[in-house]
């Protein structure tokens, strides 16, 4: 397969629409100069690029006026210290890429606009000067430094007749806004995963802790219920009779206040009742006097 090459030159653009040996279309290749690293009048400034610090990406898109839903190709960028090159094809499935070949034919002048994102202005006040991109400029103007090219279109009338550069940046002071509040967000979510960290840290240790608490309570819940019934034991030996499970039950919910003072109600009771009243007795019949008792039992 050969290939014949019609050039469409527009300033700075050269369309190129490679056929086969039956003549069919094969693709449209653009070449171009995409920016001369001179002083480009945008927006009623004078302003040029620092081509050193522009950063270009291995695959950039082309579009149609700058518009993202009007894609026609695909371009790779190059770059040296005087200029930053073009080289790509629009896209054949494309209607809008086959209606720019088409006109390229037919001769109208399309011309190459860049968009470089996020451009640091350095402004160069009067009576200065600087070197950039290999030559001396003088002031007034604005240095913009540190962008990227994140698309390359194809439009009617681009920002200047002879460069053919547009800039798609935001104001240097939103750009350092937006820097700052990114930087602010950035260290808002290192707190926020220390803190989720922490917290987390802190709910196990708690579950833990609670755990244990649960654990100590009812042991010493237990120990209390052991001594408590150790007491019974004890108390109730002491006078004389051994308590009923129902009593046990009524004497292990009273605090250690109020058993004290049951059995000590119960002791003194005790003291005041004959000792003979616990020991079984023959006695054939006769009733029992005890001077102690006004009573005859």
């Amino acid at each position: 397969m050969h290939h014949d090459t019609l050039h469409l030159t527009c300033n700075d653009l050269t369309l190129k629409v490679f056929t086969a040996d039956n003549g069919a279309e094969t693709g449209l290749r653009l070449t171009g100069t995409a920016y001369g690293g001179g002083i480009v009048n945008y927006g009623g400034q004078r302003i040029v690029i620092d081509i050193s610090s522009t950063r270009t990406p291995e695959q950039c898109p082309v579009l149609l006026e700058h518009d993202r839903e009007k894609r026609i190709g695909i371009a790779s960028l190059s770059k040296d210290s005087h200029h930053i090159g073009l080289n790509g094809s629009l896209l054949k499935q494309s209607p809008l890429a086959q209606q720019i070949a088409t006109d390229a034919q037919d001769g109208f002048p399309f011309e190459l606009s860049i968009g470089i994102f996020n451009a640091l202005s350095e402004p160069l006040p009067q009576g200065s000067s600087a070197t950039v991109n290999g030559q001396s400029v003088q002031g007034p103007l604005n240095i913009y430094r540190n962008g990227i090219i994140r698309e390359v279109s194809i439009v009617t009338l681009g920002a200047d007749t002879t460069t053919h550069v547009a800039i798609f940046n935001q104001p240097e002071s939103t750009s350092m806004e937006l820097n700052a509040a990114l930087a602010q967000i950035s260290e808002l979510q290192g707190q926020k995963d220390t803190l989720s960290a922490l917290l987390n840290t802190t709910q196990i240790e708690l579950k833990v802790q609670t755990e244990e608490c649960a654990r100590l309570k009812a042991e010493l819940e237990k120990a209390h219920r052991d001594a408590r019934l150790a007491d019974i034991q004890r108390d109730f030996a002491a006078l004389g009779f051994e308590p009923t499970e129902e009593d046990t039950a009524s004497y292990l919910t009273l605090s250690a206040d109020q058993y004290n003072k049951v059995m000590g109600h119960l002791k003194n009771i005790r003291l005041k009742i004959p000792e003979s009243y616990f020991r079984e007795q023959a006695t054939q019949g006769n009733p029992i006097v005890d001077p102690n008792f006004r009573t005859v039992i």
